[in-house]
């Protein structure tokens, strides 16, 4: 059984989680600070229509972003074990029928999903690949791991995955 591996990050991940945070963060407060500033001026339906829906929002995308991004990789004979901050995605060697180095020619689109903040998780299309599940954070560096009846997953690993 090899241990587990950290994800490593892309300097384009890396900088695009520390503007995305720092962006929600900076909205975040801005709209607290109106509201407590001019919490007695403000009409109270457009406080319950609009600021308190935006600091929901905005607190849900954040955690969101942490509860999904992908931590680390563990490789063993049975399985093959994606970590999140927000529980693991295991899948069965049984089911896994190629893996191949992601490709790095085409456009990825993604179709639901985080892309670009703590990773690339979600719902994406590839031209070469066509739907899969991503749990990426440095392009370069993922597998795709085609299974039998199920859409493929693309995860990143330090180590080759075998």
């Amino acid at each position: 059984m090899k241990n587990y591996v950290p994800c490593p990050w892309s300097d384009n991940l890396a900088n695009s989680t520390a503007i995305s945070f720092v962006l929600l963060i900076g909205i975040l407060i801005t709209v607290i600070v109106i509201l407590v500033l001019f919490y007695h001026r403000i009409p109270k339906e457009w406080l319950y229509w609009v600021l308190i829906p935006m600091i929901v929002v905005i607190g849900g995308s954040s955690v969101s972003c942490v509860a999904f991004a992908p931590r680390g990789v563990s490789v063993d004979d049975k399985e093959i074990i994606l970590y999140r901050y927000m529980g693991k995605v295991t899948i069965p060697r049984s089911e896994i029928t190629d893996i191949q180095p992601y490709p790095t020619k085409g456009t990825t689109i993604r179709l639901c999903g985080i892309g670009g903040c703590m990773g690339n998780v979600g719902l994406f299309r590839h031209p070469e690949i066509g739907n899969f599940t991503a749990y990426y954070t440095d392009p370069s560096r993922s597998y795709v791991i085609y299974r039998r009846s199920k859409r493929s997953i693309v995860i990143t690993s330090v180590e080759p995955l075998e």
